[in-house]
């Protein structure tokens, strides 16, 4: 089933050091304290992308993985702010900067390529895998020669972090390339005997994972042991400490399950004296008792009356969440990203908040977003008043159209998507039924004519609506999903309008009712043709992230849900491909 999304931009290379530069700048005017701390960390991912970016135009340009002038000044400059961040963590959020004015002034001097290929680190941006981690878990290394590589992406700035907090030089990077679980690593011949030269040394290995099969980290630790280096004497960096996943070999995982590994995890990390009660101190107050996490479901026993009430939720992609009481108020507090993705997330509950459209935030701490928490209870589609149902969520989604503009690239295609809803029905329906989504091919090519490309909600049910106390209908977890894992990222706001049917149960004439106030209200084209066609589009992707779901739970309870989900999916799908109404 096809339901996850790769997504990656070309940049211009001196633009985007041009925004390091003026970040930099701006770190270094804040005063001492976390949201400082916060900078720093952020300009550590910025410039992690850009040194991947060029590296990896070193591996084009040479096949193989190697070090030239330009990757070599922007790893170091990498190493220095990962110095920067690591003082600053050990200083308690009291010092920081160094060296990392002069390290931007010789990446400006370097032959740098004119665009890179730079791809989001998930890590960061969903996951709460925090830097300072790494940094935690070097010290466990102990005295003796070190030396460190990095697995692009993410693990670029991942392994300068563990290099500072080891006191060691800049580490290398590799990019492990082919299929998804038989990757492979190739190093130049200059880089296979820079290694060799320090194979007695310990060699780290960094990146986030393992995932399915490990074999990034598989393919990193062979490229070492063929230049020399012992395997005896090489330690991974990884971001937990489960097993790798299904698709591993059985050999890779008996390995390494014996070799050494460092992980801190984020519970020792974030929920320390230095994290996440410290981070949101400074815009709520200190709490007044540990965070309570909603993470991974739990937040449904506070929602619902009971068990057998509570929606399915695909526990591995939910992100983390607390609830955090401080100055006798109740908050919650939710990962939405480092960097610029929490910057950007934040600026979408901000303008979401002084719409009256969502509950408005208190602040952004270190990758957490603060709101209060709102006394309310889920919708209730059934009992809720059809017109002003309709009304609110017209007024929402044409907010969103209005003030959420994306660029063309940072969703699927419609045709991308085409092609989906076929491979995904045939896996769900038969060949017979999914040859039906054909039908559907002139409403795609219409969608590709007149789409305008938005940071939509992508997750419209039910629950997701909150219904306060003073009558107020509120769109709860609003600000990340069009930048989530999923295949359809940012799309016409036609995406929307077409879930919302279904997730809603309206009507035809709701739905035409909600079509003309959402075009009255953005000025989008919202023709039938094409509607129809981001319904099929959105049920098939649904029955993708399901089935996605079933695979990765172990709990009866949570897998009997998400199998139910998969079946109504099914049953809106083919009725939708008969002909019928998918409600």
């Amino acid at each position: 089933m096809l339901y996850f999304g790769d997504r990656s931009r070309r940049l211009d290379a001196r633009e985007l050091l041009g925004r390091l530069e003026v970040h930099a700048a701006r770190a270094a005017r804040l005063p001492a304290g976390v949201a400082r701390h916060a900078e720093w960390v952020g300009l550590l991912v910025e410039a992690g992308e850009l040194s991947q970016g060029i590296a990896d135009e070193d591996l084009r340009a040479r096949g193989a993985d190697d070090v030239g002038p330009a990757s070599a000044a922007a790893m170091q400059l990498v190493r220095a702010i990962a110095e920067a961040v690591v003082t600053s963590w050990r200083s308690g959020f009291e010092r920081g900067a160094l060296a990392v004015r002069g390290a931007l002034a010789s990446l400006a001097r370097a032959p740098l390529p004119a665009e890179v290929e730079v791809r989001p680190p998930e890590g960061y941006e969903h996951s709460a895998l925090y830097p300072e981690g790494y940094a935690e878990a070097a010290g466990a290394l102990g005295a003796g020669p070190l030396r460190v590589v990095g697995i692009r992406s993410i693990g670029t700035g991942l392994a300068a972090v563990v290099a500072a907090a080891a006191g060691v030089r800049a580490p290398l990077t590799v990019r492990p390339v082919g299929e998804p679980h038989a990757r492979e690593v190739t190093l130049s011949p200059a880089l296979a005997a820079r290694v060799a030269a320090d194979a007695r040394a310990r060699w780290a290995v960094v990146d986030a994972g393992p995932g399915l099969s490990g074999s990034s980290f598989a393919a990193a630790a062979r490229a070492l042991e063929a230049a020399g280096v012992a395997r005896a004497r090489i330690h991974f960096f990884p971001s937990h400490l489960g097993a790798p996943g299904a698709a591993a070999a059985t050999a890779w995982r008996a390995r390494w399950a014996k070799a050494p590994r460092h992980v801190v995890s984020f519970e020792e990390l974030a929920l320390g004296a230095r994290g996440l009660p410290r981070w949101i101190a400074e815009v709520v107050g200190p709490p007044s008792a540990p965070p309570v996490d909603l993470s991974a479901g739990r937040w449904r026993a506070l929602a619902f009356d009971g068990g057998w009430s509570w929606p399915a939720v695909f526990r591995e992609q939910e992100r983390r969440k607390y609830l955090v009481v401080a100055r006798g108020a109740r908050w919650l507090a939710e990962f939405v990203g480092i960097g610029g993705a929490g910057e950007r997330r934040y600026a979408r509950a901000r303008a979401l908040g002084g719409a009256g459209l969502a509950p408005s935030p208190a602040g952004l701490c270190h990758g957490f977003l603060v709101r209060p928490w709102v006394d309310a209870t889920p919708l209730t589609v059934a009992e809720a008043d059809a017109p002003f149902l309709v009304a609110r969520v017209a007024e929402y989604l044409a907010f969103r159209a209005r003030s959420f503009g994306a660029e063309s690239g940072e969703g699927a295609s419609p045709d991308e998507l085409l092609g989906m809803a076929r491979h995904n029905a045939r896996l769900a329906l038969g060949e017979a039924r999914a040859a039906e989504v054909e039908r559907f091919a002139d409403g795609a090519r219409l969608a590709a004519r007149v789409t305008r490309p938005v940071a939509v909600d992508g997750k419209l049910e039910p629950w997701e609506w909150l219904l306060a106390r003073d009558g107020r209908l509120l769109k709860a977890d609003a600000v990340q999903h069009a930048d989530a894992h999923d295949l359809a990222g940012c799309q016409d706001v036609g995406w929307d309008v077409a879930a919302a049917r279904f997730e809603l149960g309206l009507g035809g004439a709701e739905l035409a009712e909600l079509v003309r106030r959402v075009e009255c209200m953005s000025g989008a084209e919202l023709p039938r043709a094409a509607l129809a066609f981001y319904e099929v589009a959105y049920l098939a992707l649904r029955i993708g992230r399901w089935h996605w779901a079933v695979a990765a739970e172990t709990d009866v309870a949570e897998r009997a849900r998400a199998e139910a989900e998969i079946a109504r999916y099914r049953a809106a799908l083919a009725a939708r491909l008969e002909g019928r109404s998918a409600r």
